[in-house]
């Protein structure tokens, strides 16, 4: 088994020809069926292009899955190819299948021809490749609860050192940050004798700085900003944001008017329009999307 007792989420196991995916957070669980015995390895999850927690390899010449909601057909580097509705024969190349079932799922394959079968029937889409080769599996836990609890005194300087914390569980800061699955939930923030932080939540390395004032106030204005960027909470005299300690953005002081220093917006315009900003320029990523002033059409589903 692969997997991680510290650290509920994504495991593999294997029974005979049998992968097993259990998301142990969720209590979901997904089986792909190869051609033969599976005798698997640990793999890099940065094979991928979406963010998984886990993935393995192993020999095949064909996989099947019994039970799935969708699969989606991409390139290796995640751009989209076509939704598995039908039968469907791809040529030599390397691809990653989206799965979207219990379990959020990406299957790689490299130098293979592939012929898809089964989506329009009640039984379970196949996966045939011209010959043997590397399939590699990953997974990532929908993860719509916590997995870990920051624990906080009384203090306003202390929270703000948990709200820094809080953006260790997003995988992905590109704009496809948007898509709620890869944002993922926040740790748990409960109040305690004293600051404890688990070693699993380190704070991302974005370059982006949120100060506040040691208030309670600040704290919990800014705090969402902070969640979304990955960014660390500093407390300082008066609130900003800087990006890579070079752009300084002012807050408004309490019933003033907004202050900027240089050029840009204070956080409480930022805040709004960051969110927006991502959903306009997805279409140029994996996940295309058609955007206009009234309406988004998804053309590609979220990512894996």
């Amino acid at each position: 088994m692969i997997g991680d007792e510290h650290d509920p989420g994504i495991a593999f196991a294997v029974e005979g020809d049998t992968l097993c995916v259990r998301d142990a957070l969720e209590g979901a669980d997904l089986r792909l069926r190869a051609d033969r015995q599976i005798e698997f390895r640990r793999a890099l999850p940065e094979l991928f292009p979406f963010p998984v927690d886990r993935a393995v390899s192993f020999e095949a010449a064909s996989l099947s899955v019994p039970t799935c909601a969708s699969v989606t057909v991409r390139e290796a580097d995640g751009e989209f190819v076509t939704h598995l509705d039908g039968s469907l024969q791809l040529e030599r190349g390397s691809y990653c299948f989206d799965v979207t079932g219990a379990i959020k799922a990406l299957v790689r394959v490299t130098d293979a021809a592939v012929v898809a079968t089964g989506m329009t029937g009640e039984g379970p889409v196949t996966l045939s490749f011209d010959e043997a080769t590397t399939v590699t599996v990953g997974a990532r836990s929908l993860h719509d609860r916590p997995t870990a609890t920051i624990t906080v005194p009384d203090d306003p300087t202390a929270l703000a050192s948990a709200v820094s914390a809080l953006g260790s569980v997003i995988p992905e800061f590109s704009p496809e940050r948007s898509w709620p699955t890869l944002r993922r939930y926040p740790p748990r923030v409960e109040r305690g004798t004293s600051l404890a932080i688990p070693d699993s939540l380190s704070p991302p390395d974005t370059g982006v700085e949120v100060v506040v004032r040691p208030t309670y106030a600040d704290v919990y204005r800014l705090a969402t900003l902070a969640f979304y960027h990955g960014a660390r909470m500093v407390v300082g005299d008066r609130p900003a944001i800087r990006f890579d300690k070079r752009v300084r953005r002012d807050a408004p002081d309490r019933g003033g008017r907004p202050r900027t220093t240089g050029r840009g917006a204070p956080p409480d315009v930022v805040l709004p329009r960051h969110p927006r900003a991502d959903r306009r320029v997805r279409p140029i990523g994996p996940v295309r999307v058609r955007t206009d002033r009234t309406a988004v059409t998804l053309l590609s589903p979220e990512p894996g």
